[in-house]
């Protein structure tokens, strides 16, 4: 049977599941929890809005974003092949989406309350200028770099894990973490920095030795880094009532 190249909208329904043998196309993908889409091997298929199916991309195959749309994945989507998206596309997951041995690129990347994203490869760039973690899981298990990044975020009750690829990894602008972080190594937070708060928690397993050029920084959560170099970029370091701050 020939499958139709480009589609308004794909409805599934009673744990259907659908096999996409080629190149597709189409707005959306809607569905009920049970069903679930199939991109086989050197197929793609090209989404524009949103994702409200379970996935999975089969190796060599691909999952592509429309360039600047607003994507959304609202249930699991298991990638084995590509994710492809440029810098002009938002994507946020309210569902659960695990990448497989590939590089991450967006304009934006938000993952909602009791929702999870995680990258497993051994060493990943992700070109990403806004990462949100707004209530939900965050984790790369692997080396992790970021590139062009402008604002790291980690609202209250988000988690995030992962190994930055070096100390020097640059974080953003605004880095602000009212969740839990936890780094496989320690980090500085250099130059061009605006803003350094943390209502949450930052670790990392050992004492580090780390540099802090952020013009604002308050802490009113729990910060035990090791060895703090203060720039003389710093203009203002606030401890609030709930700051549990240390250093050697």
């Amino acid at each position: 049977m020939d499958f139709p190249p480009d589609l308004y909208r794909i409805v599934l329904a009673h744990g259907a599941q659908l096999v996409i043998p080629e190149n597709v196309s189409t707005s959306e993908i809607l569905s009920d929890t049970q069903s679930t889409i199939f991109v086989l091997p050197s197929s793609n298929l090209l989404l524009g809005r949103q994702l409200r199916s379970n996935a999975y991309i089969y190796p060599s195959a691909s999952l592509e974003m429309a360039s600047a749309a607003n994507i959304t994945i609202q249930m699991w989507c298991y990638v084995r092949g590509k994710l492809l998206m440029d810098t002009f596309t938002h994507l946020s997951i309210t569902g659960n989406l695990t990448l497989m041995d590939q590089n991450f690129t967006a304009a934006s990347m938000t993952v909602v309350n009791k929702a999870a994203m995680t990258i497993v490869s051994d060493v990943i760039t992700a070109e990403v200028k806004v990462v949100n973690i707004s209530g939900g899981h965050f984790e790369v298990r692997g080396l992790t770099d970021f590139v062009g990044i402008t604002d790291f975020i980690v609202e209250e009750h988000g988690v995030v894990h992962f190994d930055p690829i070096t100390s020097d990894l640059y974080l953003g602008r605004r880095i602000s973490v009212n969740g839990t972080v936890s780094l496989g190594k320690p980090v500085s937070f250099g130059h061009p920095c605006e803003l350094f708060e943390l209502g949450g928690v930052l670790q990392w397993p050992s004492p580090g030795n780390i540099t802090v050029e952020c013009p604002q920084v308050f802490i009113d959560g729990k910060f035990h880094p090791g060895t703090v170099n203060f720039a003389d970029g710093i203009l203002k370091l606030e401890i609030g009532p709930r700051g549990d701050f240390e250093c050697e």
